[in-house]
């Protein structure tokens, strides 16, 4: 078992006590982390195999392991935690799509193909850190000073009352963020950004059936899109939606009962 993500050292306690101390491989990318884990693990009487090294590049030791489990997000299964695994390895991760994400659960074939789907039960984590003391930022251009104002049937309450629909737009628009955004007289809304400088906003409060954007596309016909294809589909849960990442680092998932298919970011 391999564990990227030592934290607290919680989490390795509870799988030492399962499967047993010498079972478990657990790494964090944060020397003073993995030091206070190991001394927490030793007063409780456990004495998993701790290492410090950046978990998206695979475990210092290298070899394979029949589970691997992350207790950070990554926007793609990495090819290190591949290399890791054998045909029959569970991944278990949260993969953190930009507008929304969610825990799946993957298994390797043997052609290092991961297959697998968005699991029933929520579950979200901070970020694969790039070293002990960052986490990555993205970078967005300059938006356009001025916007247009149009009516829409979908508001920002469908979207924070629907997860499932969040993380359906996630895989219409890879790379966007919704971010909540705050005016000058303290008014809140739901703001959809796009690296290519596109922004859709929407309010929380007064005429939630406006929507204000501007950039190089309306990003908010993406947002009536996939409400109109969730509706279509009966809306259906996160469970009912696959994930697969190919040996050649293309990523996409796909509608379980009628395969409507949508690519997604590549590689970590």
């Amino acid at each position: 078992m391999l564990e990227i993500g030592t934290g607290t050292g919680y989490n390795a306690a509870l799988l030492s006590h399962r499967i047993g101390e010498h079972l478990v491989h657990s790494m964090d990318i944060d020397p003073a982390l993995v030091g206070t884990a190991r001394q927490r693990l030793a007063e409780a009487g456990f004495v998993p195999q701790l290492a410090v090294g950046n978990g998206s590049h695979g475990h210092p030791a290298g070899g394979t392991f029949d589970r691997i489990i992350a207790t950070c997000s990554v926007p793609a299964v990495p090819d290190a935690w591949l290399d890791h695994s054998k045909p029959g390895t569970l991944v278990l991760t949260d993969l953190n799509l930009g507008i929304e994400g969610g825990l799946v659960t993957l298994r390797v074939d043997g052609s290092r193909r991961a297959v697998g789907h968005f699991t029933a039960t929520c579950g979200r984590f901070m970020a694969a850190r790039t070293d002990a003391t960052s986490y990555p930022a993205p970078q967005w251009p300059d938006r356009a000073p001025t916007a247009d104002t149009r009516p829409t049937t979908v508001t920002a309450a469908d979207i924070r009352a629907n997860y499932p629909l969040g993380l359906l737009l996630a895989f219409h628009l890879p790379g966007a963020q919704l971010v909540h955004h705050i005016d000058e007289a303290g008014a809140m809304a739901l703001q959809l950004q796009h690296p290519d400088g596109s922004w859709a906003r929407a309010p929380l409060g007064d005429d939630p059936t406006a929507v204000t954007h501007d950039g190089v596309r309306d990003l908010w016909q993406q947002v009536e899109a996939a409400w109109q294809w969730w509706n279509d589909a009966g809306r259906p849960s996160q469970d009912r939606f696959g994930y697969a990442r190919e040996a050649d680092g293309s990523a996409y998932a796909w509608h379980l009962p009628d395969g409507t298919r949508w690519d997604l970011p590549a590689r970590a």
